[in-house]
């Protein structure tokens, strides 16, 4: 009988057989099988939580239901036997309800784009549950620790932790922040997913069969294999090892999310359902705790956690569960995590927490059953063969014992789900204590010698030199050889300490240099022996030395505690003005939100991946798709000459399918066509692609260094050179200069939610419509028509919302919706391409700049010469925006009356460049304070001052407001009076809070102030006046001036008046976060912390915006609700949401004043579509700069 499949999703039976490909993902499963929509597919690698399902299973032995949360974008279809599924949808929905959790999100506005809400919602029920099966109570520290396996790009996390705090019995009200409603809160009882009795009886008869099934998908070529014994299982890795077919075992499956470069297997044997690799047992003498292989680590670091345990294994469960999220933990085991130490040079916590407590692993094959160290399992010269004849069957822990120790950290990009970028694990047992010095102890003197160690195991995780910069985890020997049989004093920290680098050849790895790793073991190991030698003879009684020893916890990092306020708007405008719900937030919560990947699905549709070059720049020879054609739902491929004769074979500057050369890594040729996702991109991968040497070429260049050196620049308008005053001469002249300083900001990476997504219907009379997940839809329509050779008419581009945009989906979808638009115009069917996260992780471009810099003592500056080099890709693209960006904002909110700054864009053979957040205003703002960071230190000066005395001012001012010279004599300071009282327009449009910011004069150089000037580290000094500013308008009060004529001149341009709200903004956040004393505290701090160090700086930025007028149509029917189709790009920061504000009170004045506003669930807000909105003007994050594609 072939094998099966059968699970419950949200009440809904599935039931797989014949020669369904039981390894496909569950997510894409949910999404063809099911239509479910609540399972959002992000980075496809488990690490953004977005996917998150909740998963109960039943147990026929114990007739008990376990529940867990897992990723489902890592979990084969095929080990969801007999379970049952439960996504957001099935917690609540708009049909039968929304949960409680999905109401608090709501009200909290937790939910910005929304992609990721579904899985934040998942996991906080999880918590719950997990609370509930306890029988403890959740607390806001479980509910903000369940969520380290769910990212979010939008929110900023604070209203994600305000919406499950508020979750939390007996939370002061006061500490959240703004809820949309007022209703009290109303405890609800936590609803689970029905079990079905069928599916248990299902599970019942399964387990009683005597062997397993014959695999499925025989005829397909895609085998799964689920052996139920240990004895199956070897007979079934001898049989196909002899066939030489690919194969791979699995249990958790959540290495696929690491490496991605695995090869496509043929069969996949799952070795999950093994009883004998699942067990947990102590040994009777009570000095071993077993754990089988199959184990998952959520469930060890349960046990470790276990009160009956001694501190040393709580401690590891500690670092444990900063390994990966709560999804990966809950299905990753620790047997597969010690085979990818071995097999893939895996970063692994748990190999170097092992290690250092002295583990040992069961390694078992048909023929043997073998214990053996951690070190023998990662060494080169182990004959092992872990995943074809051997397997890792358990491993076995000492039990600690009441004089041990153990210490262990990692230091990682993120304090939770971020890869070791170094790791250290110490395990130390000392000799029982004499009868002397336990005596002394209890009497309070110390008596006797001091303990010495008996066992020392010292064990770091970091890239090996001597391997090839690849990562294992190795016993520190030198560094143990230091420690054993000493007593642990400060002679002894300092051997070991000065051993270290015997145990330490770091190499270099991307972010991480080998320096960091050297600094940062040294940092490890004092804060692993310190404490010890605090409490050694050797330490007392040395003040100094006890400071010195005296080091940071490292636990983690506490969560921000703040209030929100804000003023009271609601009686102007209503409802624009009032914090209401986001439009169909709930639905973002229930993850029945439409996004590309949900709309349009049919039976019919194809799908379609990017065949993408594997070279930098050669010449192309012959892509031969001939092999990809022959696997299984494979349909076509689709070229460079598939698009119409009459089409435009370049998108934006760049050809859309690669022909005669390639220009960068990752380059598109073409695409496969398959009738599913994962056999288009099984498809992709098999396409063969040959390339051709060509010197004419030359070498690719991969950096500005090489690029400047090539003098590889893109031809003006993008070789740019502003001049203010003469830089030269203002140079020659300066007090002080400093020369040819350098700073360099590196590229960012995009991190939408959503990826590149698109889906094209081939329509009657040659039309298409295309979903785009854009911030651009003119441009998407654009490129569909252009590259199709057809009227812009005749293709209608829809986007109802995106998953988060950040710049990255400006132009970059053009590519996208064109490929698989000539996809479809090829075929005439319906086609989907959705970028993989590998091949979308586009990246905008790098800056280096060269300055030199005049100024006085005081940090004035007088003169200042840039040189910028910005980084572009092999295509322009929008790369130019960085350069534009920092050519018209490098003065930032500073006065540079002499500036030369001088641009070029380098071209290299890197992935085109595009924008994000800010798009070169964010580099001026790093330039810009690098340079006066520069100079405050050079002189010694704070900071902050030299900002200040820097600061750009109107001209028609007596003085500058923060001038380091004598102010003005005191008949041209002016001081407020009555006639100074704010107009009743003015204190209206402020609400009532209108402030003068008094002029500055000599009574507030005071000598208080200088002496708190002081104590900040500053120069005493009298300051200049400051106008009066009233709720940010400059009043001007000098005789005969005109307020609104006068201008603030920054680089060449100039700020009207009634703009300059620079001082009043400054003094306010220098005053409400209390600056001063923070200064004060940070300087305290510092002098008595040697190794920890705080900071604190204030730091002020100017951001040009200038959106143009986004058009709208207004569709009011004979009921009286309306339909509003906006131009604008719903990307989660609620534009829907403030057109339907906006759209209620402007109707709202068709009313009587008694009947306003107008009622805003009459109003719905429709998709945004080019045949109902033409020509819309491009999203927020480009309207800021003023980008069109042209």
């Amino acid at each position: 009988m072939d094998q099966s499949v059968r699970f419950n999703v949200n009440g809904l039976d599935v039931i797989l057989k014949g020669d369904f490909d039981l390894g496909k993902n569950l997510n894409s499963v949910i999404k063809s099988e099911t239509g479910f929509k609540g399972t959002k597919l992000a980075c496809s690698e488990g690490g953004c939580g977005a996917c998150a399902v909740q998963v109960a299973s039943f147990n026929a032995g114990t007739g008990q239901v376990e529940r867990r949360s897992i990723n489902s974008c890592l979990c084969p279809v095929g080990s969801l036997d007999g379970c049952v599924v439960t996504t957001s949808e099935g917690l609540g929905c708009f049909k039968k309800g929304f949960s409680q959790i999905q109401d608090r999100f709501a009200e909290y506005s937790a939910s910005q784009c929304g992609f990721c809400t579904p899985g934040f919602i998942v996991a906080t029920h999880q918590a719950l549950t997990k609370c509930q099966e306890k029988g403890e109570k959740p607390t806001e520290d479980i509910l903000q620790k369940s969520l380290d396996g769910n990212l979010c790009r939008c929110t900023g996390y604070r209203p994600i932790l305000d919406a499950c705090k508020s979750l939390v019995a007996g939370v002061d009200v006061e500490d959240l922040g703004v809820r949309s409603c007022s209703t009290p809160f109303k405890a609800e009882p936590l609803q689970q997913a029905h079990f079905p009795d069928h599916l248990k009886q299902y599970v019942k008869d399964k387990a009683a069969a005597a062997s397993m099934p014959t695999p499925s998908g025989r005829l397909t070529g895609k085998l799964y294999l689920t052996p139920k014994t240990l004895s199956e299982l070897f007979s079934v890795l001898e049989q196909y090892a002899n066939q030489q077919d690919d194969f791979r075992v699995i249990a958790g499956n959540t290495g696929a999310g690491v490496y991605h470069d695995w090869p496509l297997e043929k069969v996949l044997i799952d070795i999950k359902g093994i009883p004998d690799l699942a067990r947990i047992e102590t040994s009777k003498d009570g000095t071993e705790l077993l754990f089988g292989a199959n184990v998952s680590q959520s469930r060890a670091i349960e046990e470790l956690q276990k009160p009956s345990q001694l501190a040393p294994f709580h401690r590891m469960a500690d670092h444990l569960l900063r390994i990966a999220g709560t999804h990966v933990r809950s299905a990753a085991t620790l047997g597969g995590n010690i085979a990818l130490g071995r097999l893939k040079d895996l970063e692994s916590d748990i190999i170097t927490v092992f290690m250092a407590a002295g583990a040992s692993v069961q390694v078992a094959s048909q023929s043997s059953n073998r214990w053996m160290s951690l070190e023998d399992i990662l060494g080169t010269s182990t004959d092992l063969k872990l995943g074809k004849g051997d397997i890792i069957a358990a491993i076995k822990l000492p039990v600690p014992q009441a004089t041990d120790s153990f210490w262990s950290h990692k230091l990682s990009q993120r304090f939770w789900n971020s890869h070791a970028m170094i790791n250290m694990s110490v395990w130390l047992r000392k000799e029982q204590p004499s009868l002397a010095s336990t005596l002394g102890s209890k009497l309070g003197v110390r008596g006797g010698a001091e303990p010495r160690l008996t066992q020392v195991r010292v064990v770091i995780g970091s890239p090996r030199q001597e391997l090839g910069g690849r990562w294992q985890g190795q016993r520190a020997r030198a560094v143990e050889r230091a420690l054993l049989g000493s007593a642990l004093d400060v002679d002894t920290l300092i051997q070991a300490l000065q051993a270290l680098p015997q145990d330490l050849q770091p190499t270099p790895t991307p972010g991480v240099t080998a320096e960091f790793v050297s600094g940062a073991a040294e940092g490890l190991l004092l804060t692993a022996l310190a404490p010890h030698v605090m409490k050694s003879a050797s330490a007392q009684g040395n003040s100094r030395l006890q400071d010195l020893l005296k080091v940071h916890s490292m636990g983690e990092p506490p969560f921000p505690v703040s209030r929100h306020s804000f003023p009271d708007y609601s009686s102007i405008a209503a409802p624009v003005a009032l914090p209401v719900e986001k439009d169909r937030v709930r639905l973002q919560t229930s993850g029945e939100a439409v996004y590309v990947a949900d709309v349009g699905t049919s039976t019919h549709e194809l799908f379609a991946a990017p065949v993408e070059s594997t070279r930098a720049l050669a010449k192309l020879g012959k892509v031969d798709p001939a092999a990809a054609l022959k696997l299984p739902g494979v349909v076509a491929f689709v070229g460079p000459d598939d698009i119409p004769k009459t089409g435009c074979a370049e998108v934006f500057g760049q050809v859309l399918f690669a022909k005669d050369k390639v220009e960068y890594h990752g380059q598109i040729l073409g695409l496969i066509v398959a009738e599913s996702q994962v056999e288009a991109e099984r498809g992709a991968q098999a396409v063969q692609v040959g390339y051709l040497e060509d010197p004419t070429l030359g070498a690719p260049l991969f950096s500005i260094a090489e690029a400047i050196k090539a003098g590889s620049y893109y031809d003006p308008p993008m070789d740019l050179v502003t001049t203010i005053g003469d830089a030269k001469k203002a140079m020659k002249t300066a007090q002080h200069v400093i020369k040819n300083g350098r700073y360099k900001l590196p590229s960012q990476q995009h991190f939408y939610m959503e990826p590149q997504a698109a889906v094209v219907l081939p329509d009657e009379a040659g039309t298409f419509t295309v979903t785009s997940s854009t911030q651009s839809l003119d441009a998407v329509q654009k490129a569909v028509a252009e590259t199709l050779g057809i009227p812009w008419h005749k293709v209608t581009a829809v986007c109802r919302r995106v998953g988060g945009g950040f710049g990255g989906k400006a132009v970059r979808p053009m590519p996208v919706a064109a490929a698989c638009a000539v996809a479809a115009h090829k075929l005439g069917k319906q086609v989907r391409l959705t970028y993989n996260r590998n091949t979308d992780f586009r990246q905008n471009g790098e800056t280096e700049v060269e300055y030199s810099v005049g100024f006085d003592a005081d940090g004035i500056i007088s003169a200042l010469e840039c040189k910028a080099w910005c980084l572009a890709g092999a295509f322009l693209d929008l790369a130019w925006n960085d350069l534009y960006g920092v050519m018209t904002g490098l003065d930032q909110v500073y006065e540079l009356p002499n500036l030369h700054l001088e641009g070029k864009m380098c071209r290299t053979n890197l992935v085109p460049r595009t924008i994000v957040r800010g798009p070169g205003f964010l580099n001026a703002v790093m330039i810009m304070e690098q340079v006066v960071e520069h100079v405050a230190g050079y002189l010694g000066l704070d900071a902050t001052l030299v900002r200040e005395r820097n600061f750009m001012y109107p001209k028609d001012l007596p003085a500058h407001p923060y001038a380091p010279t004598t102010p003005k004599p005191k008949s041209q300071v002016h001081t407020p009076d009555a006639t100074d009282t704010p107009t009743k327009t003015d204190d209206q449009n402020c609400n009532g809070k209108a402030e003068f910011l008094e002029a500055q004069s000599e009574a507030k150089s005071s000598s208080d102030d200088d002496k708190g000037r002081k104590d900040m580290g500053e120069t005493p000094s009298k300051r200049g006046t400051t106008p009066d500013v009233v709720c940010g308008r400059f009043q001007m009060k000098e005789p005969g001036a005109n307020a609104s004529e006068a201008s603030v001149h920054s680089s060449g341009r100039d700020f009207p008046v009634n703009q300059y709200t620079l001082p009043q903004v400054w003094e306010g956040v220098k005053k409400q976060a209390d600056y001063a004393a923070k200064q004060r505290e940070v300087e305290e701090f510092n002098r008595t912390h040697a190794w920890l160090k705080r900071g604190v700086a204030m730091t002020p930025t100017r951001f040009d915006c200038a959106p143009p007028p986004i058009n709208a149509a207004v569709s009011v029917y004979a009921d009286g609700s309306v339909t509003v189709t906006h131009g604008g790009i719903e990307c989660g920061q609620g534009l829907s949401t403030k057109v339907k504000q906006m759209a209620a009170f402007a109707l709202g004045q068709l009313l009587p004043e008694s009947q306003r506003p107008f009622p805003m669930d009459m109003i719905h807000i429709n998709d945004t579509r080019s045949d109902i909105v033409p020509n819309a003007p491009p999203g927020p994050a480009q309207l800021q700069r003023g980008v069109w594609p042209p």
